[in-house]
Parts: C-alpha cells; structure tokens; sequence
C-alpha cells in the first residue's frame, strides 16, 4: 500500500470512457452490479474515479468489496463471494474480469465467469485453465453486446 501511494500521482489511471456505458445497460436490464477486488479501499476509489465514478454514481454499485472490508476472503478464495451469495443465487452471477484467481474463485464458488485480455491474462492461460473461448472477452466493452 505504501509503495501504490507513493507511486499513484505518478502513474494515474486512464479514464475508461464506455465504462459507464456498460454499467448504465446492466443496470436498465437490471442487473445488481458490484466490485470485488483485492486492492486497497483507496486504490479500489481511485480507479473508480478514474471512470468519472464520484459519490452520487458510487450508489449503483450493490456492492464495493475490496482488501479493507473482504478480510481474510480474498481472491482467489470463494469465499470472496459470500456475501454476494447470500443475495443472489450463483446461477444469476456472471464475474468479469481479467486473471486467472478471478476465473478460480468465480469457479469455485459456481459463478459464470468471463475472462478479458485487456488485463494482462494472455488468452493461452485462460485456455489452459480451460475457460472455453465464448468466455474469452477482447473488452469489457464485448460483453455490452451479451446485455442487450
């Protein structure tokens, strides 16, 4: 966490601009949306106001779970999910996102997962972990296509 604070004004994130798009489709077909990571709560912020997610746009997350406030139930653990499966069925849970613990932790707790190249997961790893290819995201933005 202190070398991320010293670094962070150094290296900024770069705006994602249909990140919002994204969100705003899940969410009109109802979707719940949330963040589950194994950053800090302050990088965790960061990145989402990187995204132009400030305090009044925080309220269409459900959940915001990160390092401070997931405990020990951190990725690649199932248990990371356990508090978005007491409300949501694992059937109804689609985890999107770029690495390999998110793909063993969606697995290990029954969720539909999609793994995404533009993270730094090759699409060899996700094939070697046997994430079939209609699973394989260039984008988060391929996924908008599968909400409408």
């Amino acid at each position: 966490n202190a070398l991320y604070t010293r670094l962070r004004d150094v290296f900024p994130y770069k705006p994602i601009p249909w990140g919002l798009s994204i969100i705003d489709v899940a969410r009109k077909i109802r979707w719940a949306v949330w963040i589950i990571t194994n950053g800090s709560e302050d990088k965790t912020y960061r990145k989402l106001h990187s995204i132009w997610i400030g305090s009044e746009l925080l309220k269409m997350f459900t959940f915001i779970l990160h390092w401070d406030n997931l405990g020990n139930d951190r990725k690649p653990s199932s248990q990371a999910f356990s508090r978005v499966l007491k409300e949501f069925d694992p059937k109804d849970i689609t985890h999107i996102w770029d690495s390999p613990e998110d793909l063993l932790s969606a697995r290990w707790a029954w969720v539909d997962f999609y793994g995404v190249l533009t993270g730094y997961t090759k699409r060899k790893v996700f094939r070697e972990l046997q994430l079939d290819d209609s699973h394989i995201l260039e984008s988060v933005r391929s996924f908008e296509d599968k909400l409408k």
